[in-house]
């Protein structure tokens, strides 16, 4: 066994160890970033830095010798790394994490053993779910796996698979029966010597993260044996949902770091641009435009936090809570960026200087999930569960229990993650009252709050109306809607709920602004804010960029000189 890593992978020292992007003797500046990305690879020594730090120990266990304890503490050692490269965070560790985490919900003590020492020595592991022909539909793969006497052998393809070309193992995800919900089985299955029977498919070429090595395996008869078979078997797929529950929650933070990024080089853009004698943060359109992305920012940092920190307090009621985050966060953090576009105007598509790392965000946060479930299968996840989830909300629920920033720190319970969710949703039945709060809370008002409190009562009896043939796989669009509706209230209850907490004005401000855009995606119109809201949230944002701190809730201090444009 490994032992305990001594250096703690955390935000902190991961921002060191990459430095100042905006600085070009730093670690690894961003011209170097955007570099390596027009050249379709990571930037030269960016791997390295990670190393130093011992980043992969953060995918470990810290029982099995890694410094793994907490999801929150795990998405914010990520964040930094992606508010460089998502290419990056998601080559150097989300795949190898991805794997990791069916073997540390199902694996035997051998296999998680085995596994910690190939990432905490440097290895990449591949998680191969995905064939081509069936995308997100684990139900319908083919790539099969033979029982012989003594194991079984694997043939297929698994196609758009991340660091295939350089992963020392992989779980995979192959049929061994037909039988309807027990036809798939997962395998960890050691690569170091597996030339004869393992090809390493050519890499896809992408029009964003192109520092990602997408490929794949094509699997001829190739042995392994029982003992690598990943729980029982037929479990592949009752394994796999169970660690979304972990990978969704961290997948949907992945875009925080980039807009965090995004943000400061908009707000420093906006400080230094002059327009017919004025900023262009002088201008009250430009000023709304930033302000909104940064309460979306906040709102998304405020739903991903509450349901990361739910994984430890209540393992068996978040199968919904993740999927919803997943659902969401890149909805609101690509409208985020697309406010930011507006500002910077034509800059934003620059490939170089400063803007250009704005640029390489903007085509980035779009297709950032690669490689894990997409917006559908997160709503086929959650539209069972509604009927459940809108049952029993008028008890209320305590906004503490739901965004109080705590952890228990003794590691995460994989054993006590569900399929399935208890009866009523804490989220729902506290929303009420934190939007009257809301309401109460300052001279903005509570337009949006308001509208969401009129539109409830309609949600709940839509999703408590939908019938069984709406809750599967054939879900018609009334049905879709429904789901997507209940992670946009999500979504609303984390803005509300962290106010509720941390009563503020400033809070309360963001929260209105956010609320007022996520009301927005429906009807497609500008969203209908207060200026004093606007004033507010801007005035800090602007602080914090000039004082070097992060426009995260954590308001942390990050590596980020201003980036002088050229005027």
């Amino acid at each position: 066994m490994t032992a305990a890593l001594p250096i703690t992978a955390c935000a902190e020292s991961i921002e060191s160890a990459l430095g100042d992007p905006f600085d070009a003797a730093g670690p690894l500046p961003a011209d170097a970033v955007l570099a390596a990305d027009e050249a379709g690879r990571l930037a030269d020594g960016a791997e390295d830095l990670l190393d130093t730090a011992r980043l992969n120990a953060a995918f470990v266990p810290a029982e099995l010798g890694g410094t793994l304890r907490s999801v929150p503490q795990l998405i914010g050692a990520l964040r930094p790394v992606f508010a460089r490269d998502a290419s990056l965070g998601l080559g150097y560790g989300v795949t190898t994490l991805m794997a990791g985490l069916n073997v540390w919900t199902a694996g035997d003590d051998a296999q998680q053993a085995a596994l910690a020492d190939t990432i905490l020595d440097g290895g990449k592991v591949s998680v191969a779910y995905h064939e081509l022909d069936h995308g997100n539909d684990f139900s319908a793969n083919q790539m099969r796996a033979v029982e012989t006497g003594g194991g079984y052998l694997l043939a297929g393809r698994k196609e758009v698979i991340n660091n295939a070309q350089r992963a020392r193992a992989a779980v995979v995800f192959a049929r061994t029966d037909d039988r309807p919900g027990r036809a798939h089985s997962l395998f960890l299955v050691d690569l170091t010597d597996a030339a004869h029977s393992v090809s390493r498919l050519p890499q896809f070429t992408t029009t964003a993260l192109r520092g990602v090595t997408l490929s794949g395996f094509d699997f001829d008869r190739h042995p392994v044996r029982a003992a690598d078979l990943v729980g029982a078997r037929g479990t592949g797929a009752e394994i796999a949902l169970r660690s979304f529950q972990v990978s969704r929650t961290v997948m949907a933070s992945a875009g925080i770091g980039p807009v965090d990024m995004a943000l400061h080089i908009a707000s420093a853009f906006a400080g230094q641009r002059v327009l017919r004698g004025r900023t262009v943060d002088s201008m009250q359109h430009a000023r709304t435009n930033i302000a909104l992305a940064n309460a979306l920012l906040l709102a998304t940092d405020a739903m991903v936090g509450s349901v990361a920190r739910r994984i430890h307090s209540h393992p068996e009621a978040v199968a919904a809570h993740s999927a919803a985050a997943k659902y969401l966060a890149p909805h609101l953090l690509e409208q985020a960026m697309e406010y930011l576009a507006v500002v910077l105007g034509a800059r934003f598509y620059l490939r170089t200087g400063p803007s250009g790392l704005f640029g390489k965000h903007f085509r980035d946060i779009g297709p950032i999930g690669i490689g894990h479930a997409g917006g559908t299968s997160c709503l086929l996840t959650i539209l069972p569960h509604l009927p459940r989830l809108t049952r029993d909300t008028e008890t209320g629920s305590s906004a503490e229990l739901l965004f109080t920033p705590t952890t228990s720190g003794t590691g995460i319970p994989f054993g006590r993650l569900r399929i399935g969710v208890p009866v009523g949703d804490p989220y729902l039945a506290g929303l009420p009252s934190a939007l009257a709060s809301l309401d109460d809370a300052g001279p903005g008002g509570g337009g949006s709050a308001a509208t969401t409190a009129r539109t409830l009562p309609a949600f709940l009896d839509a999703a408590r109306g939908l019938a069984g043939t709406e809750l599967g796989i054939d879900a018609g669009p009334r049905a879709m809607a429904v789901a997507a509706r209940y992670c946009e209230l999500l979504g609303i209850a984390a803005a509300t709920g962290h106010h509720q907490v941390h009563p503020h004005p400033f809070t309360a401000a963001w929260a209105r602004l956010a609320i007022a855009a996520i009301e927005a995606r429906r009807t497609g119109l500008r969203p209908d804010v207060d200026i004093a809201d606007v004033d507010t949230v801007f005035d800090e944002l602007t602080h914090r960029t000039r004082t070097g701190r992060s426009h995260c809730l954590d308001a942390a201090p990050v590596l980020r000189s201003i980036p002088q444009e050229k005027q």
